[in-house]
């Protein structure tokens, strides 16, 4: 299958094409170079295998196909529900932390597709932007992650833990963050620190900081790692985190694919760069909606701990819906 992505990395101006095939298997991390894409489950994988890398200064350079997309699956979305049943659960020590997600679906014609990745990579100046078609069932998945899963120079492998949320304009200070928002980040620091261990990987970790995104600011650590790492093998080893499923991971994932009653698909899963311009670097697919024939669905999640509350919980995963869907929709 022919396929096509777009992506401005953190900080920089211009964007980058890749155009080339789609492969699901066999690939090499080091002898390939493209486009890397994965699902939340981390049963589909597949890698754009580049064979035409260029940057790209005007949206008006680009043009897409459409003539493959999908129909929208519709599905029961059970969100309300789900999230007083996390709540339940983490409250009565079942679970220490999962990550609710919703979805929400809107009527939107792919034509506007490139004039709201512009808007995406001018908003989101620090976030990893991307649109790509998928090889799973055609659509497109735009978006604009805060959260890198890895990323690999000369020197070091990266990767940070990310979790807490408060929406302002402003960056909010380390000081300002309630006990329930730094339990909820520790939970994905302390479960990146366990897995690095595991296997003996020498890292080191930074004190935390705030990270802000658009209008939301979040707690991060980052963590250095040796390099003589495979970046498919950490992925594997660390992906999914807390920041996206939960504590313990095994109970969490079967809450989630029970409660949720909607495929995730790609959104938390993660994309990105393998090996074009000296770059290679993964993000988990946050802050994402999927482009259907038809119809745009944004996805959006929040961590569910002791001390959630149901209101500012649903109200936080709304936010996050609205910090994209105001952009798509914006004139």
């Amino acid at each position: 299958m022919n396929g096509i992505a777009l992506y401005r990395l953190p900080g920089e101006k211009s964007m980058v094409q890749i155009t080339g095939d789609f492969i699901l298997k066999n690939i090499s991390e080091n002898r390939e170079q493209g486009f890397v894409i994965s699902n939340f489950e981390g049963d589909k994988f597949a890698l754009l295998r580049a064979y035409n890398v260029k940057r790209i200064n005007a949206v008006n350079e680009i043009e897409l196909p459409f003539e493959f997309l999908p129909k929208i699956k519709i599905f029961n979305n059970n969100y309300e529900n789900a999230l007083k049943s996390a709540i339940q659960k983490v409250n009565a020590n079942e679970l220490q932390k999962v990550v609710i997600a919703k979805n929400e679906i809107h009527l939107f014609s792919p034509a506007n597709t490139i004039s709201v990745f512009q808007k995406i990579c001018d908003h989101f100046s620090n976030a990893f932007c991307f649109l790509f078609n998928s090889p799973f069932d055609g659509s497109y998945w735009i978006g604009a992650s805060p959260e890198l899963l890895l990323s690999k120079d000369n020197d070091k492998m990266l990767t940070m833990a990310l979790a807490g949320t408060k929406v302002s304009d402003d960056q909010i200070a380390i000081c300002d963050w309630n006990q329930k928002e730094i339990q909820e980040h520790k939970f994905v620091a302390d479960y990146i620190s366990e897995k690095l261990n595991s296997k003996n990987i020498i890292f080191e970790k930074t004190s935390t900081e705030v990270l802000k995104s658009g209008k939301l600011n979040h707690l991060v650590n980052y963590f250095a790692i040796d390099k003589n790492t495979s970046m498919f093998d950490l992925a594997k080893l660390i992906h999914p985190t807390p920041a996206v499923c939960g504590i313990p991971f095994n109970l969490a994932k079967e809450f989630i694919l029970k409660h949720e009653e909607f495929d995730r698909e790609l959104y938390s899963g993660y994309c990105g760069v393998l090996n074009i311009e000296n770059t290679n670097a993964f993000y988990v697919t946050l802050r994402c909606a999927k482009i259907t024939n038809e119809h745009i669905t944004f996805y959006a999640g929040g961590g569910i701990n002791k001390g959630s509350n149901f209101e500012k919980e649903k109200n936080e995963s709304n936010a996050k819906i609205e910090n994209l869907k105001n952009l798509v929709f914006k004139n």
